[in-house]
């Protein structure tokens, strides 16, 4: 990645003046960077500052460009203009080497090797020094791995491979390789949606963490669609809508509301209801249901009703679902408007009418080498079928089409977007 010197490099403001924290030493500058891909612009003319000590939010809907940015930081992606500026204490530049050490990344797709252990991807996130030559203590290096795991609220074996670990473990894994050797104060933070696998407690633990290296004087960069842990975590709030910055706002000065008008552009119409009546017939009954981590579950789900499930990592709640869905070996009994679903067998559970969204959805629920369009009809492709069994793509447009119209994206199947990958 190409960084470039502005003049005002080391003058301890912004491209439009102060910065917005207050603190008169950035960490992080940005300014008018620029990216497109074909027929896509995902950044145009971006700008943003981040200081010692700050925590700063960026919201915006999907392709709104925040995973761009944040692959532009990284060095994924070459920025067409502009420029990405890391600096030391002393204001000045921090070039190559440096620049890349102070720079912390936990992705979207963590980044993981999924062939190796938790102790093995932990050694992978460390700079290689005149001693990395040196055998290892693979007793020492176990032990330093489980103390680091605990810290950050996991509790798991490290000496399994990184497939065998479920979501919210593989991301304490991702927060640990992150933090584990941070060095001096001018370090940046940069979580893209840490908290899509994590509940509860765990996403705690992980912002203890944030705040911990915040208030020891390191930058952060939070990028998150869940917004009360955007209040809730952020000092500023940064707002993308179709590659271009449309907010920068200290958190104390907005609210959910406003977050929803920062994010769509507009007031969100308000479609609350209130359901009157009992709930309806029972659609799904699950009896002394057992597998994985599930020692017995019985559970009622009737129409009408929405049925939370929640619980510490280890407790068998990431189980619990493909169970059901038939995607692991059962015990017990799982009926679904009366019908018995058989066991490991996720193709009858689609024909009678169940849907599994899977935690891990780059991994288990999409392919990702397929195009959008592929992987909406990817389940149901016999009635899209015609004359002596071809595929039409044209009863597939209208199939996605019809389904981005029900999701209310906003989209249509003649956008392009069907035909991403």
């Amino acid at each position: 990645m190409v960084r470039k010197v502005t003049p005002e490099a080391n003058s301890g403001r912004g491209p439009e003046g102060p910065l917005p924290s207050g603190d008169a030493r950035a960490l992080l500058r940005v300014a008018g960077v620029s990216k497109s891909f074909p027929g896509t612009k995902a950044l145009t003319d971006f700008s943003l500052e981040v200081g010692a000590g700050e925590i700063v939010a960026v919201v915006g809907q999907n392709g709104s460009g925040k995973s761009t940015l944040v692959k532009v930081l990284a060095g994924v992606y070459e920025m067409d203009s502009g420029s990405v500026e890391v600096l030391g204490a002393d204001g000045q530049m921090l070039g190559g080497r440096d620049a890349s050490a102070a720079l912390h990344f936990i992705h979207q797709d963590l980044g993981l090797v999924a062939g190796l252990t938790a102790v093995e991807n932990l050694a992978l996130g460390r700079r290689l020094t005149a001693r990395s030559i040196a055998p290892r203590n693979g007793g020492a290096e176990r032990r330093r791995a489980e103390e680091l795991i605990r810290r950050f609220g996991g509790d798991f074996d490290v000496t399994v491979s990184i497939s065998k670990l479920s979501p919210p473990e593989r991301t304490i894994v991702a927060i640990v390789r992150a933090l584990a050797d941070w060095g001096d104060s001018n370090n940046l933070l940069v979580l893209d949606e840490p908290t899509a696998a994590l509940q509860g407690e765990e996403v705690e633990v992980l912002f203890r963490a944030v705040r911990r290296v915040a208030a020891e004087g390191a930058g952060v960069l939070f990028i998150s669609h869940r917004l009360d842990e955007v209040l809730g975590l952020a000092d500023r709030v940064v707002a993308l809508r179709d590659g271009l910055l449309v907010a920068d706002e200290p958190i104390a000065n907005v609210d959910q509301a406003a977050l929803i008008r920062m994010i769509v552009g507009r007031e969100m119409v308000d479609r609350s209801f209130a359901v009157e009546g009992e709930a309806g017939a029972p659609l799904l009954e699950v009896k002394g249901l057992s597998g994985g981590r599930v020692g017995r579950a019985d559970l009622t789900l009737r129409a009408g009703e929405i049925v939370g499930v929640t619980g510490l990592i280890g407790s068998g709640r990431e189980h619990l679902s493909p169970l059901i869905f038939g995607g692991l070996p059962r015990e017990g009994e799982v009926r679904l408007e009366g019908r018995a679903l058989p066991e490991e067998n996720p193709r009858d559970s689609i024909a009678a009418g169940l849907a599994y969204v899977p935690a891990d959805r780059r991994a288990d629920g999409a392919v990702m080498t397929l195009t959008m369009r592929e992987n909406l009809t990817l389940p149901q492709l016999k009635p899209l079928r015609r004359g002596l069994g071809w595929l039409s793509s044209r009863a597939e447009l209208d199939d996605v089409g019809e389904w981005i119209d029900r999701a209310g994206t906003g989209d249509s199947a003649d956008n392009h977007g069907v035909a991403r990958r």
